[in-house]
C-alpha cells in the first residue's frame, strides 16, 4: 500500500482506503473546480463592464461636442446658413451615438443599445415582413429582371431586426458571394414600426426592399458583385424607379437646370462610389440611359432583357461586356458618352422637370416603359399571401440584452447582475433637438447636460460593480487556495510519513528473512554434524 500511495501521490486511491475522506474531499474537488470557473466567470463580467465604460466614454466625448455645438448656435451673430451647418453636424453626433449604443458588443450581448420597442412592435414588423412585404418584393424583382434564384431553399436568408435611428438605411442586405453561407438582410426598426404595414411616401418599405432583393437575387444566382457599385445601385432604383429620389436631388443641388443636371451625370465613376443619394440618383439615371441604347441596339426590352441573356447564370459576365451589347468598346466609353452631351441632352428628352414630377415613379415596367403608371403605392403590388420567397428565412431581433447574470460562486444561488443600460439618443431625449435658434440651443444645452449627467450616473455605477466584482475575484482566489488546500492533506499521500512507514515495513521484511535465515543455518550446522 505505501507503494501504491508513493506511486501515484494519493493517500486514498480507491474508495476502501477511506470512504469517508474520499466523499469528503469529492465535495471540496468540486468546490475548488467550480471556484476556479467562477474566476473565470467574474473576469468575464468586469471585462463586459469595461467594454460598457468605453462605449459610454466615447458618447460622454460626443456629448461634450454637442454641448459645445449648441452653445455656439446659441449666439445670433450666426446666419441661419452657420446654423444649418452646426444642426448637420450636431445631426451626425447624435446619430454616432445610436451607432455606438448599437454597436458597442461583448460577446454578441449589446451592453448598451437598450430597446426602445416592445414584443408588439417586434411582432407587427415580422408579421408584415413575412405576409407581405418580403414576398411582394420578391415577385417583383422576379418579374422584372427573370433572373433565376439558384435553387429552391438552398441558401438561408438571415432577416435582423436592427434598432439603429429614424430616417437612415431603412434595409441593407450583405453576405453576397458564392463562398457566404447565407444572406443577411437587415432592417431598422425605428423606419418600419411607424408603418409596419405597407409605408407611406417617401420611406415605402416595400420599395426599399425591392431595391434590397434586386442585389439579394442578382448576387444569388449572377456575377452581379463583379459589376461596378453604381451599376448595381442603379438596377435596384430602375427596379422601382425614382423619378422622386432625382427630382429632390437636383433641388438639393440647387435647382433643376442644364448645369446641375450635367452635374448630377458626372458623379458616375467606374471605380469610386459616393454612397450620397445624389450618387443613387445618378446611378439611376445612368441605367436608363443605358437601358435606351440597348433598345436602339436591338435588344427589345433594354437592360431587361440584357439581364436575362447576358447576366443571368453567367459566371463571366462583364460591365464591358454588358455595355459592348449597345455598342460601346468598355465600361469608359459608355461612362464618357453619357457625359459627353448625349447623356445630358436624352435626360433632358426623357425625364423633364414634368416627367420627374408626375405620378409615374420611372420604373422599368412603369408607364415610361409602356406599362401602367406606377405610383408610390403602386410600384410594388400589395397583398400576396404567404411568403413565397425561395430562402429559408430566419428572423433574428436584436433587441438589447435583458441584465447580465454572472454566476460569481460555485453553489446554485451564487450569483450577481449587471444591469444594462440604454443610451440611445430617443432613451436620453436628444431625438428632436434643434440648433436653428437660439431658444432651440437654450433647450439643447438642457437637454445635453441631463444626458451628460445620466451617463456619468452609468459610468458611476459600472464602476461600482467593476470594483465589486473584483474584490468578489480576489475572495474566491482566497477560498480556492484555501480548498485546494485542505482537499490536497485530505487526498493526498503524506511523504515523510508515507516514505518512514515503507522504510519501517522494508527493515521488518529484512529481519525477518535474516532471522528465518540463521534459523535454518542452525539445522544445517546440525545436519552436518549428524553426517
Amino acid at each position: 500500500m505505501s507503494l501504491e500511495r508513493l506511486s501515484s501521490g494519493l493517500r486514498i486511491n480507491r474508495a476502501s482506503d477511506d470512504a469517508a475522506s474520499l466523499a469528503i474531499s469529492e465535495t471540496l474537488r468540486g468546490q475548488v473546480r467550480g471556484d476556479a470557473q467562477a474566476i473565470k466567470n467574474v473576469q468575464d463580467g468586469i471585462n463586459l463592464i469595461r467594454t460598457a465604460d468605453g462605449g459610454l466614454n466615447e458618447i460622454h466625448a460626443i456629448l461634450q461636442r454637442c454641448r459645445e455645438l449648441a452653445v455656439q448656435a446659441g449666439n445670433d451673430t450666426y446666419a441661419a446658413a452657420d446654423r444649418a451647418d452646426i444642426q448637420a453636424e450636431f445631426n451626425q453626433l447624435l446619430a454616432e451615438i445610436d451607432k455606438t449604443a448599437l454597436n458597442t458588443t461583448w460577446n454578441g450581448i449589446k451592453v448598451l443599445g437598450g430597446s426602445t420597442f416592445t414584443a408588439a412592435d417586434y411582432a407587427a414588423v415580422t408579421n408584415a415582413l413575412q405576409n407581405s412585404l418580403l414576398g411582394d418584393a420578391y415577385a417583383v424583382v422576379q418579374n422584372t429582371w427573370g433572373i433565376p434564384v439558384v435553387g429552391p431553399n438552398t441558401r438561408p436568408i438571415d432577416i435582423y431586426l436592427d434598432e439603429v435611428s429614424a430616417g437612415g438605411t431603412l434595409a441593407y442586405v450583405s453576405g453576397f458571394g458564392s463562398f457566404s453561407p447565407s444572406l443577411e438582410l437587415h432592417v431598422d426598426m425605428y423606419d418600419f414600426v411607424p408603418n409596419a404595414g405597407l409605408g407611406s411616401p417617401p420611406f415605402l418599405n416595400d420599395r426599399i426592399l425591392a431595391h434590397e432583393f434586386t442585389h439579394a437575387v442578382m448576387f444569388d444566382s449572377t456575377a452581379f458583385s463583379s459589376f461596378p457599385t453604381w451599376f448595381q445601385e442603379g438596377t435596384a432604383e430602375f427596379t422601382h424607379g425614382a423619378d422622386e429620389r432625382v427630382q429632390g436631388d437636383l433641388a438639393a443641388m440647387g435647382g433643376d437646370t442644364p448645369a446641375n443636371r450635367a452635374a448630377l451625370l458626372g458623379r458616375i465613376s467606374a471605380g469610386g462610389w459616393g454612397g450620397q443619394s445624389a450618387d443613387y440618383s445618378a446611378a439611376y439615371t445612368s441605367m436608363r440611359y443605358l437601358d435606351a441604347q440597348l433598345r436602339a441596339a436591338g435588344q427589345p426590352n433594354g437592360l431587361r432583357t440584357a439581364t436575362a441573356t447576358y447576366i443571368a447564370n453567367n459566371p463571366a459576365a462583364t460591365m464591358d461586356g454588358l455595355v459592348a451589347l449597345a455598342g460601346y468598346a468598355n465600361q469608359a466609353a459608355f461612362i464618357a458618352d453619357l457625359q459627353g452631351g448625349n447623356g445630358l441632352a436624352w435626360m433632358n428628352a426623357n425625364m423633364s422637370a414634368a416627367n420627374l414630377a408626375d405620378a409615374d415613379t420611372g420604373s422599368v415596367t412603369g408607364k415610361d416603359y409602356g406599362g401602367p403608371v406606377k405610383d408610390f403605392n403602386g410600384v410594388v403590388p400589395n397583398g400576396t399571401a404567404g411568403d413565397p420567397t425561395p430562402w429559408i428565412e430566419t428572423f433574428q431581433p436584436q433587441a438589447a440584452a435583458g441584465p447580465v447574470i454572472i454566476q460569481q460562486g460555485a453553489d446554485q444561488g451564487q450569483v450577481d447582475t449587471i444591469g444594462l443600460v440604454n443610451v440611445t439618443q430617443a432613451s436620453l431625449g436628444l431625438n428632436t433637438l434643434s440648433l436653428t435658434n437660439n431658444t432651440g440651443a437654450g433647450a439643447a444645452i438642457a437637454a445635453l447636460d441631463a444626458a451628460i449627467s445620466t451617463i456619468s450616473t452609468y459610468r458611476a455605477a459600472f464602476a461600482v460593480h467593476e470594483n465589486r466584482l473584483e474584490h468578489a475575484a480576489q475572495n474566491l482566489m482566497v477560498g480556492r487556495e484555501n480548498q485546494a488546500a485542505a482537499e490536497s492533506r485530505m487526498r493526498d499521500a503524506d511523504l515523510p510519513q508515507t516514505m518512514s512507514d515503507m522504510t519501517r515495513q522494508q527493515i521488518m521484511v529484512q529481519s525477518s528473512t535474516a532471522m528465518l535465515a540463521q534459523a535454518n543455518s542452525k539445522s544445517f550446522m546440525v545436519m552436518l554434524l549428524l553426517q
